[in-house]
């Protein structure tokens, strides 16, 4: 169990990840999907205001949960909207019963951040010359279906029941541990050999050796 997990914080920590899956939130529409998504013996059928401002409250002041969950790189604020970063999608992931519910959101977002992903690669002379353009379109492709979050609810939750620290790691270092786990996963089911993901073979098995060790010692 990690830490944001633990005692009283466990129940509001969860609901924030998760109601954040289903797209970004300002602190008020958090605070609603808390209050109709809390644990009770009967759940209210519309939003009161006057519990709701209780709850903002509770989320919102000096070193709460939001704070903390921004701290530890679970969510980033834009304006005044919260989003997840990818290690709190990650770790999101593990609180639904099947990605498939959650599926239409990411696709969404996917899509939203389609033109920064092709800014990023058309930006980056690494990235252009190690993905032509047949590449980049199966690699976007993967990124929009289940199996892939599936993949990464897998991996989040194998690290969490293993212990990893993941509340101290930084958004970009949990995203190469994820990265190195996809990758070798995918370099074990299948020979590179002769496809288009042949090139990155080089580039990024040493990496891929060095990130396993990490998780394994």
């Amino acid at each position: 169990m990690i830490g944001i997990f633990q005692h009283k914080k466990e129940e509001y920590n969860k609901l924030i990840l998760k109601g954040l899956l289903f797209g970004p939130k300002i602190t008020k529409e958090i605070a609603e999907y808390i209050y109709l998504n809390r644990k009770a013996q009967i759940k209210p059928l519309e939003v009161n205001k006057r519990k709701t401002k209780t709850i903002v409250t509770i989320i919102s002041k000096k070193g709460s949960r939001l704070q903390e969950l921004k701290k530890n790189n679970y969510i980033f604020q834009e304006n005044d909207l919260y989003k997840l970063t990818i290690k709190g999608k990650a770790v999101a992931l593990t609180l639904v019963d099947s990605v498939y519910d959650v599926m239409p959101y990411i696709i969404q977002e996917h899509r939203n951040t389609l033109p920064e992903t092709l800014q990023l690669v058309k930006a980056n002379p690494f990235l252009k010359k190690l993905l032509n353009q047949e590449m980049l379109r199966e690699m976007l492709k993967i990124a929009s279906t289940p199996e892939l979050y599936q993949r990464v609810k897998d991996i989040t939750n194998r690290l969490m029941t293993q212990g990893v620290d993941i509340d101290s790691m930084s958004d970009l270092e949990f995203q190469n541990i994820l990265a190195s786990e996809l990758f070798s996963s995918l370099i074990r089911k299948r020979s590179l050999k002769g496809t288009r993901f042949n090139k990155m073979k080089d580039v990024l098995f040493d990496d891929l050796k060095r990130y396993e060790k990490g998780l394994k010692g």
